[in-house]
């Protein structure tokens, strides 16, 4: 498949229902071929439904499967307002952790909006919510 083929299905496949997530990685196959391994974490009732698309959209004729576990930490979405602009933030806590994330699609648009570095945009924002929440 050609690189460009194979971004398209990789990015169909992301679209597939139950599909949590697709990475792609340049691997060394039999016979010292250079081949592309995709794999996907999936909803395990999306199983059919995902090994369609795969054998439709790709070339390969065998997928390897495999049972995994994922842990992930209770996320609350949250909107904040900054000087006018929306920025989604996911605030995640669990296993003895708390995480704060910004959307970086957000930071991008602040970015290119006023010609700060995206980590610029960040550093004032994290600042800001710090400063927020001290008072």
């Amino acid at each position: 498949m050609t690189p460009e083929n194979i971004a398209s299905a990789v990015d169909g496949l992301r679209k597939v229902d139950g599909v949590k997530d697709v990475f792609v990685r340049n691997v060394q196959m039999k016979k010292n071929r250079q081949g592309t391994e995709i794999s996907c974490l999936i909803d395990r009732i999306y199983r059919e439904m995902v090994l369609r698309y795969m054998f439709k959209h790709l070339s390969t004729i065998g997928i390897r499967e495999f049972e995994a576990r994922r842990h992930s930490m209770d996320r609350i979405p949250v909107r904040i307002n900054a000087n006018g602009d929306k920025i989604d933030i996911k605030v995640s806590d669990g296993y003895g952790s708390f995480k704060v994330k910004l959307e970086h699609d957000d930071l991008k648009k602040i970015s290119e909006k006023t010609g700060l570095s995206i980590k610029e945009v960040y550093r004032a924002i994290l600042s800001a919510l710090k400063e927020n929440d001290m008072q």
